[in-house]
């Protein structure tokens, strides 16, 4: 465990912390699912709509979650999943509860997750995102990611935008 502050921790998420972890990305990502009109029959997968079976299954396949908290309570998380080649990592499920926002948590666990990655042989990370999220790909540009290419996946109502920052 680290301590990001006298009052925070930023570790992997328990088992015990799966029900909170839930909680957490349905409130996070919540916003997100009104703006863009998704609904639970057109995004099933969305952080806002996401089942416990769903999350039990991405933590099964590899999906290494990691929580901040504060004083006890999940504010934030953010997922870490190794690609094909060791050297490239994904970046999912970032999140951070609305009324916690704009303190540089988000920030703070990216960068948490960019060194463990780097102690880990990871050359690159990618993420996908909203393609529309004019706001999230300015945050994530700067933190030195670049956009390598969009694409429309068949099974999602949006276009994504793969964003990419390599850490060599």
């Amino acid at each position: 465990m680290e301590t990001m502050d006298a009052s925070q921790v930023f570790r992997p998420i328990e088992p015990s912390d799966r029900n909170r972890l839930l909680q957490l990305l349905h409130k996070a990502f919540r916003a997100a699912a009104e703006e863009y009109s998704f609904s639970r029959e057109s995004n099933p997968r969305h952080g806002s709509f996401i089942t416990r079976e769903d999350l039990d299954g991405l933590i099964e396949r590899g999906l290494e979650m990691h929580g901040l908290f504060e004083d006890g309570g999940l504010i934030g998380c953010v997922g870490i999943r190794e690609g094909d080649s060791r050297e490239l990592f994904h970046i999912e499920k970032l999140a951070v509860l609305p009324e916690k926002r704009y303190r540089g948590f988000g920030r703070a666990m990216m960068r948490r997750a960019i060194t463990d990655i780097a102690e880990r042989g990871g050359r690159a990370i990618s993420i996908g995102i909203i393609d529309k999220n004019e706001k999230l790909k300015h945050w994530y540009r700067n933190l030195g990611f670049v956009e390598y290419e969009r694409t429309e996946p068949k099974n999602l109502p949006f276009a994504v935008c793969l964003m990419r920052l390599d850490i060599t």
